[in-house]
């Protein structure tokens, strides 16, 4: 079939399945499909491999849908492509939109972006960061883009890239998705030359996908038996990958008991941040939120929402926090990236209902979100507007 994107045999987690994900791409006569075959191409002086269709351009009417299916692991891509074919004019569940823009043009879909000698594929230099869009509301995507460079410098990736060119950039990839588009925006820099230590400049990709925000239903909790390293143990002031197979594994195990999420303690047994957000508690009319130690990231929501409540008059406290404060708060919420301002209304065998803290969060954010309108990007000034003689 035309554009398999990622190859076939090749696997995206979707909850508890795992799907073979297939593209369904414009048509484009100049990049026809290579059925059973690879595209081989050349960047860097390294051979790449491509799956049997390459991304080219991302063309005016946006970007690329992904659909998905259950597949089977099959050691092979023989199987996999043999049921993806049988099933190409099948009705297809609808995954996600997504463009990504890499070397200096916006591409359809989700590229492949590394090869088997990427410094980053082997030893793991690679920082990213997060952001969202709804409503064509992008909160603080400055903030994200301004940790991204920070992450960067703290794992010696170099860059030339700027905080307002990454925003513009931002600004760009969401005016290609519908105005009601829930999108996730993802930067990310990585090593791509050198062994152990990096060389050279670090290559750069922006993608946007489309991603529902959570509904505020409530989450379920546990301890986790996993700790966060301290900052000499692990570059732990970067939102660097090398951090997240430690988060995947406390919700492999927090999934495998019932739970949704996991409460992630330091070396010392402090309670610092869910798995994949920061934690909040509600006690006594006052929000209190663990203070950062270095071992956990200080979020750009946590501190958006630590900024609001403040401002509506709520009394913020930033403190030591153990399990026994949890499991005795009278109320419990997560701030963070994918859902902002979210409830928790079970903590290991205790239920909670969402409280009025949390509810005054959630509702300070999204009225702060308002704000945050996405506005088309200004051109570049030519060279002698910006140089008065």
């Amino acid at each position: 079939i035309a554009g398999i994107d990622p190859p076939a045999g090749k696997h995206i987690a979707v909850g508890h399945e795992r799907m073979a994900a297939v593209a369904l791409p414009q048509q484009d006569p100049r990049r026809a499909a290579l059925p059973g075959a690879a595209d081989q191409y050349q960047r860097g002086g390294v051979a790449r491999t491509r799956g049997t269709r390459h991304v080219g351009r991302m063309g005016r009417a946006g970007p690329a849908t992904i659909h998905a299916r259950p597949a089977a692991v099959d050691s092979g891509a023989r199987g996999v492509r043999g049921r993806l074919r049988r099933r190409a004019n099948a009705a297809m569940l609808p995954l996600m939109r997504a463009c990504t823009y890499v070397d200096g043009e916006w591409r359809e879909g989700a590229p492949l972006l590394q090869g088997a000698l990427t410094q980053s594929f082997m030893h793991g230099t690679t920082v990213f960061d997060g952001a969202r869009s709804f409503a064509r509301q992008a909160p603080d995507v400055d903030m994200h883009m301004g940790r991204l460079l920070r992450s960067a410098a703290a794992l010696g990736l170099e860059t030339d890239l700027t905080e307002t060119a990454l925003c513009d950039l931002a600004a760009e990839g969401v005016l290609r998705f519908p105005p009601g588009a829930e999108l996730y925006i993802r930067p990310a820099l990585w090593a791509e030359d050198g062994f152990l230590v990096p060389e050279g400049r670090a290559r750069f990709a922006l993608t946007l996908f489309e991603s529902p925000m959570p509904a505020p239903t409530g989450l379920a909790v546990c301890l986790s038996p996993f700790r966060r390293p301290r900052p000499d143990m692990a570059p732990t002031h970067a939102k660097a990958s090398c951090h997240y197979p430690n988060s995947a594994l406390a919700l492999k195990d927090a999934a495998a008991r019932g739970f949704d999420n996991a409460v992630m303690r330091d070396g010392d047994g402090n309670v610092v941040e869910f798995g994949t957000s920061n934690l909040w508690l509600g006690k006594d009319g006052a929000a209190v939120t663990p203070a950062p130690n270095g071992t956990f990231l200080d979020g750009v929501t946590r501190r958006r929402v630590m900024a609001l409540l403040r401002g509506e008059g709520v009394e913020v406290r930033e403190t030591r926090v153990s399990w026994p404060d949890v499991l005795g708060a009278d109320e419990v919420f997560s701030t963070g990236n994918l859902g902002k301002v979210l409830p928790v209304t079970r903590v290991a065998d205790r239920d909670f209902q969402p409280g009025p803290i949390f509810a005054r969060a959630r509702e300070a954010y999204f009225r702060y979100a308002v704000r945050c309108a996405v506005r088309t990007p200004e051109p570049a000034a030519a060279p002698d507007e910006r140089r008065p003689s």
